[in-house]
């Protein structure tokens, strides 16, 4: 009878301390590292292992966790009661990261959004680049589809969806912020431009007026801009061909302030041409956030009455660009 009761007893008080403790067991390939930590909010555990394998159990608060080696850093939602196995090559982390076991469900979901983002972020930075507003938009509602279509469609932790839905909308708010200059500039064209009244490198300082009634090209550049540079030999081609043509080109630097130095001695070593201007307040200039320009090198065109003919032009390396001039012009 004792012998029975302290099986009991025993049985129980296992079954006690699986549920009020969490068993991780991770396989990494090409471990570059002996060691993975777990991290959240007021948590942090270090589990050491050898060969790429790794294995504790412990006691969590449910919620979100960063698992973390080397350089590899994956999501997890853990919660007591779980059982989970990772396994994943650390030389490609977030697309071989895969769970089994209970939580499985959850920790997958959570694997494969990590990869979601990351490529939303790559095929975002097109739109980015070209400023196209509806063409980010578009992206973006594929995104929030998809993510419904999943979060919805699984047999998720009901905490876990409430988690993640909260989590993927501060995402979606991030990325309306980025965009929103370019999503208030997006219908400028036929609009008055802003103005400006920049320091010019030849001295003084040179406002948008000064230009009236001629047409306008203006390029917004920075000393550290490499695709900008890779495009100084074109505009100064172009500006070469148009020299006797009834426009002005206009070259604007996003340089910070401190670096105005910095800024007259690239302009001078380069024997750069046009009006060479640097932007009162960098990137965050009025005339700059006006235009909705996120990322540089970026084109514009101004009518000599000051009307945006094209906010967002091609570069002077595409042929396109000399047709659309030479129609204004000729």
């Amino acid at each position: 009878m004792n012998k029975i009761l302290f099986f009991i007893v025993f049985s129980f008080s296992a079954l006690k301390a699986q549920t009020q403790t969490v068993h991780l067991k991770a396989k990494i390939l090409d471990a570059s590292s002996d060691s993975i930590v777990i991290s959240g909010e007021n948590f942090q555990r270090v589990i050491l292992g050898r060969n790429g394998i790794f294995s504790d159990s412990f006691s969590v608060p449910t919620g979100q966790y960063d698992l973390e080696h080397g350089k590899n850093r994956a999501k997890l939602y853990l919660k007591n009661g779980y059982d989970l196995h990772f396994e994943a090559d650390a030389s490609t982390f977030n697309s071989t990261a895969k769970f089994t076991g209970k939580g499985e469900n959850e920790n997958n979901f959570l694997a494969a959004k990590s990869v979601a983002n990351d490529l939303f972020a790559r095929n975002q930075a097109e739109f980015q680049f070209k400023g196209d507003y509806p063409g980010f938009k578009k992206l973006l509602d594929a995104r929030n589809a998809a993510f419904e279509s999943k979060v919805n469609s699984k047999g998720l932790d009901a905490d876990f969806v409430i988690l993640v839905k909260k989590d993927e909308q501060g995402e979606i708010d991030m990325w309306n912020e980025i965009f929103a200059p370019i999503k208030n500039a997006t219908n400028v064209n036929g609009k008055k431009s802003s103005s400006f009244n920049y320091q010019n490198h030849k001295g003084g300082f040179s406002k948008l007026e000064d230009f009236a009634g001629k047409f306008i090209f203006i390029d917004v550049w920075a000393t550290w801009c490499g695709p900008c540079v890779k495009q100084f030999p074109f505009v100064e081609k172009m500006a070469h061909t148009y020299k006797d043509k009834n426009i002005a080109f206009v070259s604007i630097s996003i340089d910070s302030p401190e670096d105005a130095e910095k800024w007259k001695s690239f302009v001078t070593s380069k024997n750069l041409g046009g009006v060479q201007l640097m932007a009162d307040h960098a990137h965050q200039s009025k005339f700059i956030y006006d235009y909705g320009i996120v990322s540089i090198p970026r084109f514009i065109i101004i009518a000599p009455d000051g009307t945006i003919l094209d906010a967002n032009a091609k570069m002077p390396s595409d042929a396109a660009l000399a047709v659309q001039l030479d129609k204004l012009l000729n």
